[in-house]
């Protein structure tokens, strides 16, 4: 009996060995040599093939990325369930999409969803896979062995050969998804695409240093004579993907390395290459697929910026092959020799406070232009919005560690989305129409016989609502604030005045026109960040004094898309690729369509509501705003529980300040979700309706 106890003790423990080394390490013994591969997509004369299409029909990506965010909830929280995942997919497919894509690996739940929702599907969604890159510290390595961001999409690629093959266990996965991935879903994948953002001081660096030989042959991918030591690096990463899967499951896809434009494959004049930021070329077209690849290769794009070069810009050697090129995605078009998709690009909603077009518009004719020059698809980015991304205009000002509480209207990469999250106040969704339906359980601030005063916030702006028979709607009208104790001034330079405060904004409602805001310009937080980058000058040379009269419109980093000349250049001190604008005007109510209205003013009330941002506030939650910039030398939190208001109407003295106390937020907050136009106008574009 012992014995046969010790027999059963061994069985197991090999059991559950080979079980980990199988499913969670990866490792397989290939007992089938001479099985076929398969594919179910494969690539012929530049264009993307469905192996089991009948009609053989080219496939055209149409697309949308999707991320695992959901309102408050980060990305890697993976607070997305399989009901509004399946809810989500049948979304996506009723617009008109045939692909989504993730950028990274995701939970279980995801692929458990994908699994569920196309199992029975005549037409199914397809996924497009990618591999985010990791950041380490490269500037110290100079071997392929010592770089982790390497080494880690060498590791990524193989977890999802396995994850999407239903055979992977992931305990543990740093900032990424786990968990038990037990459905095939492989036959539903369109391919891999490897990396998302590239460093490109990594890239040049790896390029110009990194101890490594110029060339690479592989069963599966060569490289051309021509590659670069980034682009035999990738070739390599190719390789083991497409190795890793075709031994152990007799089975390949597509596989493309994700790059831009400013990794394009062209040189360019040397001026106008310093303002693109262009130092770096990647050419898919290097990595060349053997006979045994039988999927494919296929370049990618990620299309991010509006500034696009023109054919005219690069080097007079460049241009002979183009010169039947009008455009620069016909040039890009033409420098492949395999299909091109466009990996992502975006455009926000009219949510971002500074959009200049319609997102619906923009999006429909960036997928008639691609279509146009012969890309073989596009990814829209992105489904819905994502509360946590960054962007550099806006991310010196705010609490980044705290950015995914709170939607910011004033970070454009926030925008993105086809579908939106709007936060609660508690039980109450805030809307800016006039109507205090929304304000019953808002107790006032100040009120006597002539004037109610009440201020709410919830997980995107600061609500006022205020009664005073000062208030006309055809006059002009002055919200003062005082935020910053320490800063202000009592006589602001706009109007002919004075406060029993120092103010430091004044929010000035124009009739039939909506508000601007207005900031004392030693508190304007862009000088500070940005005027050096901008026009040449240190703002802590000579900058505003602390009770200084001069008040000016908000102002925001904004791209410049003008490429200078050479002559231009010479004479300007522009090193930068942005400029100072004025932040928009908050969009009053016309009485119709108050979705997305800031203000509503009529006779005797005013309805207002003010992104955090504008007010130089740190971290909403905590609810600490901007100190002075020029004693600490940039951004330094200050909290306060309360502020001050005032308002003038141009017909008496300004009403006394009121003393507004300011309590914390609670995080993660319930948000509903809504669908933007955008959605609507690229499913009547995707059905031949557009």
């Amino acid at each position: 009996m012992k014995r046969f106890l010790v027999i059963i003790v061994i069985s197991m423990l090999f059991i559950v060995a080979g079980y980990y080394l199988y499913f969670v390490k990866g490792y397989y013994f290939n007992f089938n040599n001479t099985s076929a591969v398969t594919t179910p997509f494969y690539i012929d004369n530049e264009v993307i093939y469905r192996t089991n299409d009948a009609e053989g029909k080219p496939f055209v990506v149409k697309g949308v990325e999707v991320d695992s965010a959901y309102g408050s909830k980060r990305g890697t929280d993976f607070s997305v369930d399989e009901k509004t995942w399946l809810r989500w997919f049948k979304m996506i497919q009723q617009m008109g999409a045939n692909t989504i894509r993730v950028s990274t690996v995701l939970d279980d739940q995801f692929y458990n969803s994908f699994y569920e929702y196309n199992k029975n599907r005549k037409e199914p969604l397809y996924l497009l896979q990618g591999m985010r890159v990791a950041t380490d510290d490269w500037r110290t390595n100079k071997a392929e062995s010592n770089l982790p961001f390497y080494q880690e999409l060498k590791k990524d690629g193989r977890n999802l050969v396995d994850i999407i093959h239903g055979r992977k266990l992931l305990l543990t996965n740093d900032h990424k998804g786990s968990g038990i991935y037990r459905h095939d879903v492989s036959p539903w994948v369109l391919g891999f695409l490897i990396g998302d953002y590239w460093d490109q001081d990594m890239v040049a660096y790896l390029n110009k240093t990194l101890n490594t030989k110029q060339t690479f042959s592989g069963d599966y991918v060569n490289v051309s004579k021509d590659a670069t030591t980034f682009e035999v690096m990738m070739a390599k990463v190719v390789e083991d993907i497409v190795s890793y899967e075709s031994r152990k499951y007799s089975s390949q896809h597509l596989v493309s390395v994700n790059s831009s434009f400013t990794m394009d494959p062209f040189q360019y004049q040397e001026h106008f290459a310093l303002q693109l930021g262009k130092y770096n070329t990647f050419q898919m077209d290097h990595i060349e697929p053997t006979k045994n690849m039988k999927s494919g290769l296929f370049a990618s794009y990620a299309y991010e910026d509006e500034k696009l070069p023109a054919p005219s810009m690069l080097e007079d050697k460049e241009k002979e092959p183009y010169t039947a090129s009008s455009s620069y995605l016909e040039l890009l078009r033409q420098a492949h020799r395999m299909p091109v998709v466009i990996s992502s690009f975006s455009y926000p909603s009219e949510s971002y406070l500074n959009q200049i077009g319609r997102q619906d518009t923009e999006i429909v004719n960036d997928l008639k232009r691609f279509a146009a020059n012969g890309f073989n698809g596009a990814v829209i980015r992105s489904w819905q919005d994502v509360w946590d991304r960054r962007a550099p205009e806006t991310s010196y000002a705010v609490d980044l560690q705290q950015i995914n509480e709170w939607h910011d209207p004033l970070t454009r990469t926030q925008h993105f989305g086809l579908i939106g999250f709007k936060p609660y106040r508690d039980e109450v969704l805030m809307r800016v129409d006039g109507k205090n339906n929304d304000w019953r359980d808002v107790s006032a601030d100040f009120q006597d016989k002539t004037t109610k005063i009440a201020m709410t916030r919830d997980h995107a702006y600061i609500y006022f609502w205020i009664e005073n028979p000062l208030i006309k709607d055809e006059e002009l009208l002055y919200l003062a604030l005082d935020m910053n104790p320490r800063l202000g001034s009592k006589k602001p330079n706009l109007i002919d005045k004075t406060f029993d405060r120092d103010m430091d904004f004044l929010v000035e409602v124009k009739p039939e026109q909506g508000a601007n805001v207005y900031v004392q310009d030693r508190y304007q937080s862009v000088r500070q960040n940005f005027l050096e980058q901008i026009s040449g000058e240190n703002p802590y040379v000579k900058y505003p004094k602390r009770d200084s009269n001069k008040f000016e419109i908000v102002k925001y980093l904004q791209k410049d898309k003008k490429i200078l000349t050479k002559e231009e250049m010479e004479h300007s001190k522009k090193v930068y690729n942005y400029k100072f604008a004025d932040t928009k005007p908050l969009s009053l109510s016309n009485g119709i369509n108050t979705e997305d209205a800031d203000v509503v003013v009529e006779n005797g009330r005013l309805e207002i509501r003010l992104p955090y941002q504008l007010l130089n506030v740190y971290d909403p939650l905590k609810f600490t705003i901007h100190d002075d910039y020029y004693q600490h030398y940039g951004v330094e939190p200050l909290k306060i529980d309360t502020f001050y208001l005032s308002l003038e109407s141009g017909e008496t003295r300004p009403l006394q300040s009121v003393k507004i106390p300011v309590q914390q937020l609670k995080p993660s907050v319930r948000v509903k979700e809504y669908t933007k136009p955008s959605y609507y106008k690229v499913k009547a574009y995707w059905e031949g309706e557009g």
